[in-house]
């Protein structure tokens, strides 16, 4: 995450610092801090495949596919998962596996074993809110 800029009130640029530099700024111990940048960086990601409009696969006869958003399988909280769902969680896994000992993510049965020595442990929801998708309403 880089840093940017501003305008102050009076016109003046006022630099805001990157995530990093101000975890480090307030003191958060090295290893917590790379996964906050880590999960941060996941975020971005993910946020950036939602952008890019609803997943829908068309076929030879430019017909959208309905059951095409959909990924097939019922995760631990019994719903059908979309295919978004899939494609966040993924990308969670990806970026922060390597900064924690172990991951639960909500569309996983089972823990997911991260790097030893590692201290830290993280549960994650990669997509809140995905059954907003259907009719474009927000996720988290």
């Amino acid at each position: 995450i880089t840093s940017m800029s501003s305008k102050t009130k009076n016109g003046d640029k006022e630099f805001l610092p990157t995530l990093s530099s101000y975890l480090a700024q307030k003191g958060v111990d090295n290893e917590l801090s790379e996964i906050i940048c880590s999960a941060a960086t996941a975020c971005a990601h993910i946020a950036s495949e939602l952008s890019r409009g609803p997943l829908v696969e068309y076929d030879h006869n430019g017909n959208a596919d309905s059951n095409y958003q959909h990924g097939g399988r019922i995760n631990v909280q019994g719903e059908k998962q979309k295919r978004m769902d899939i494609i966040a969680n993924d990308i969670f896994i990806s970026r922060v596996q390597d900064t924690v000992a172990a991951m639960a993510s909500e569309e996983e049965e089972n823990v997911i074993q991260g790097r030893i020595p590692k201290m830290y442990e993280i549960a994650f929801d990669p997509l809140d809110g995905s059954s907003n998708l259907d009719i474009n309403a927000p996720t988290g």
